[in-house]
């Protein structure tokens, strides 16, 4: 382990309530992008791109899209 990542692990969390949505689409949570909102057929989902090539061949596609009202349903159940 580098010296960065027992510094960063040592970090405490940090609660926030910071969500921004640029004009692309792309959706920040403190800064962090962590995906990218999307209308399609009056549908809106959230798209999130894996970055394992080996998970993303094995599922056959790196984009995943998520309908917003599953995000929330899934949360809060």
């Amino acid at each position: 382990m580098t010296d960065i990542q027992s510094l960063t692990q040592a970090l405490p969390p940090e609660y926030t309530r910071s969500i921004a949505v640029d004009p692309r689409g792309f959706v920040r949570v403190s800064g962090i992008c962590i995906g990218r909102l999307l209308t399609e057929d009056d549908m809106r989902y959230l798209e999130i791109k894996d970055r394992s090539g080996a998970r993303a061949l094995a599922r056959g596609a790196q984009l995943v899209r998520i309908p917003i009202e599953e995000i929330i349903r899934g949360l809060t159940q």
